[in-house]
């Protein structure tokens, strides 16, 4: 189904629904594709004898599976758009996958391979592009590089794909690359590639042709600072509130009592809380927490961080707090 600037796998959808018999399905969409929501339903309801129900809920990727709402309807399965499954999950009931690919331009990325150093590259994208990747091989080897796809660890569904969580496709390969070449949109992905890997990252924007290298660093070294800076107020803490998330794909109940026996040794309160979206204002009733860390999605402390009004750490910065790293060893919270 072409809608938008998207092309969805829906075909793929109708088949596993009629096939399966399911008659109630829950459809999962990102922000991004909630406005065709209504065009999707319709799309799945003529082609199958199932009852739709859209989640109106958050969707942050595959690690935020509407498990509860599904339960809440009854549904036979979920209907989840956008994102590629985590294969070391699994659910209660049955969840269908289907892509949904952004336009790419590979015109763009001819013109970003100037910015490369190096013969041998690492490539990474997101779900969006995903099945480009073949193409952007084709065009770097056509010019003279040795692309080098990887898989990363169990999290990741396939070559060449990182989360905000999980750069593992390129880490696995770091010692055989002279540089990254990283497609897709927004500079969270890219960045969290430049503090996982000493190696120089080309950012290009398939959609807006927008390429980014220079920026990185200086972006690199603006976050760094102002994690620092939470950091270092962190350090007036007593109490601390650890958080764990109730999205199935984020639940690190394990980290967290870890981190918890770290700060008791440290003597330091701590008390474990749990939630699904970690909201800022809901955290402010809790007067008493000094501090908060965060096992769930590591953007929540990177990206949202002046929302809250005390210091949101990830664990990797708790080691940094505790004086187990070096804030010269600074990485992006992982995900495994």
């Amino acid at each position: 189904m072409r809608i938008g600037n998207y092309s969805i796998d829906l075909d793929f959808a109708l088949k596993e629904i009629n096939e399966n018999g399911y008659g109630k399905v829950l459809i999962q969409l990102p922000d991004g594709i909630k406005r065709y929501a209504t065009s999707i339903a319709r799309y799945i309801e003529d082609g199958t004898d199932c009852g739709i129900v859209i989640s109106s809920s958050s969707c942050y990727g595959a690690c935020d599976i509407a498990i509860h709402d599904a339960k809440s309807i009854r549904a036979d399965a979920i209907l989840h758009l956008g994102n590629l499954p985590i294969p070391n999950l699994s659910f209660p009931i049955p969840i269908i996958f289907a892509s949904v690919e952004m336009d790419t331009k590979m015109g763009f990325i001819e013109k970003s391979l100037k910015f490369l150093e190096g013969k041998r590259v690492g490539i990474a994208t997101t779900a969006q592009h995903i099945n480009c990747l073949g193409d952007i091989v084709d065009i770097l080897t056509r010019n003279g590089f040795h692309p080098i796809i990887s898989k990363g660890n169990d999290r990741i569904a396939k070559k060449g794909l990182v989360l905000g969580c999980n750069f593992t496709s390129i880490t696995s390969i770091q010692d055989k690359i002279d540089s990254v070449l990283f497609v897709g949109t927004g500079l969270f992905h890219p960045l969290g590639l430049a503090f996982a890997v000493d190696k120089p990252i080309i950012a290009v924007n398939p959609i807006t042709g927008e390429i980014t290298k220079d920026e990185l660093k200086v972006e690199k070294r603006k976050m760094l600072k102002r994690r620092f800076a939470v950091i270092e107020k962190a350090k007036n803490a007593n109490s601390f509130g650890v958080l764990v998330s109730s999205k199935p794909g984020q639940s690190r109940i394990g980290l967290a009592e870890n981190i918890m026996n770290e700060l008791k040794q440290n003597g330091k309160e701590s008390y474990m809380m749990i939630c699904d979206n970690i909201d800022p204002m809901q955290i402010s009733n809790f007067s008493e927490i000094d501090c908060i860390i965060s096992t769930a999605c590591p953007r929540i402390a990177l990206d949202d961080y002046c929302n809250f009004d005390i210091p949101i750490l990830t664990p990797v910065e708790v080691e940094i707090l505790l004086g187990k790293r070096e804030i010269s060893d600074y990485k992006f919270d992982t995900i495994y």
